[in-house]
């Protein structure tokens, strides 16, 4: 039982109703999920589409029921565990180069594994990303406002600007962004990794 002091009024709720409040007002105040054109894409990109639409509804936030299923109860950064269950229910699992499991923690070891893979594209090239490909930040301005490390899931390339959708972002929750590549690129996206054909 948790018990808030509100002025000289004292609210009593359980945790959970505290939670389910929390993610309602999640809900009520989030962009809503942007257009996606799923032409020239395959079946994968079409269901990771789905995928993420799907989780983007339910208000994901930091160590929620939702959460915990990308990072299988484990409270840790969780941008690289929404991207491993994507991947992985949209049936194209990761290896984590470490465990060989599927689910790759860390962004570094991500950024590794798309390296040792040779599907790592520095993000100063001419390669324009594609929906499904990750988009990996290092450096003191990462989208997620509270490490240098970060990484997201491209949806949309629209001229100069990019959009993402990544996890654990601003105060732990999942976010839609909208910005220029050259401006994401001069702040700290340093590449991108390539979704397998």
């Amino acid at each position: 039982m948790l018990v808030i002091v509100i002025g000289f009024f004292v609210v009593s709720h359980n945790q959970d109703a505290i939670n389910e409040s929390a993610t309602n007002i999640i809900k009520k105040t989030q962009p809503a999920f942007p257009t996606i054109s799923t032409k020239g894409t395959d079946s994968t990109q079409r269901e990771i589409l789905r995928l993420v639409k799907e989780e983007y509804e339910k208000a994901p936030r930091s160590y929620d029921a939702t959460v915990l299923k990308y990072t299988e109860g484990n409270r840790e950064s969780w941008c690289t565990d929404f991207i491993s269950w994507v991947y992985s229910k949209a049936g194209m699992p990761l290896t984590n180069p470490n465990s060989g499991y599927w689910r790759i923690p860390g962004v570094l070891t991500l950024q590794q594994y798309y390296r040792d893979t040779d599907r790592y594209i520095e993000a100063s090239t001419d390669y324009t990303p594609k929906l499904g490909d990750i988009a990996f930040y290092i450096g003191a301005q990462t989208p997620d406002n509270s490490s240098d490390e970060h990484a997201a899931l491209v949806l949309k390339i629209d001229g100069d600007n990019i959009t993402t959708i990544g996890g654990n972002e601003g105060i732990g929750v999942m976010r839609i962004r909208t910005e220029s590549l050259q401006e994401n690129i001069d702040k700290s996206l340093v590449g991108f990794g390539v979704l397998k054909k």
